[in-house]
């Protein structure tokens, strides 16, 4: 474990309290997720694990919250508006670097059966939508804006891409 990797964690967790300064909910969600993600990419050790996941269960009850797993590789620069409630993400996705999570979002599998094979890898600044889902394998590039209300389900969407779900359409009419 080396001082430079101490500091620059230490630096991007102060970044990231910084950007969602807004509420304190969410700066507890960012915290209790970082520590148990220290331990397991970090500094792997299961002592500080087992004790920054009790850590971490203290901090969800305190604030009303959940946070994910520490096994979860998602990158620096995370931005949770709301929190980690109602956001769901498998444990088979890479989300990189200033990622946008709004609530109601799930990443995850799209097979019960094939749930070894699935991998959903996101790339850099992605902004992901409320009530968005990407199930199966996917793969997001960088730059990416996913509207609200998404179904993404085993697709590609390239670099630079914004995708929006289909638009609601007035079918019928009643008249009074």
């Amino acid at each position: 474990m080396s001082m430079k990797s101490n500091f620059f964690f230490l630096k991007e967790l102060q970044r990231e309290l910084k950007i969602n300064s807004e509420g304190w909910k969410r700066q507890i969600a960012i915290v209790s997720y970082r520590i148990k993600f220290y331990f397991v990419y970090i500094n792997a050790n299961k002592i500080g694990l087992f004790f920054a996941k009790i850590l971490s269960y203290f901090l969800d009850f305190v604030s009303q919250s959940r946070s994910l797993p520490g096994n979860i590789f998602i990158g620096y620069g995370l931005i949770i508006p709301h929190g980690f409630n109602n956001v769901f993400i498998t444990e088979k996705a890479t989300l990189g670097n200033d990622i946008t999570l709004f609530h109601n979002v799930t990443l995850g599998v799209s097979n019960l059966k094939e749930k070894n094979k699935t991998k959903i890898i996101i790339g850099n600044n992605v902004m992901i939508g409320c009530g968005t889902t990407i199930l199966g394998k996917c793969s997001i590039g960088n730059n990416v804006t996913i509207g609200s209300n998404s179904f993404l389900i085993n697709q590609n969407i390239s670099e630079n891409s914004t995708v929006i779900a289909p638009v609601s359409k007035v079918k019928k009419t009643i008249k009074s």
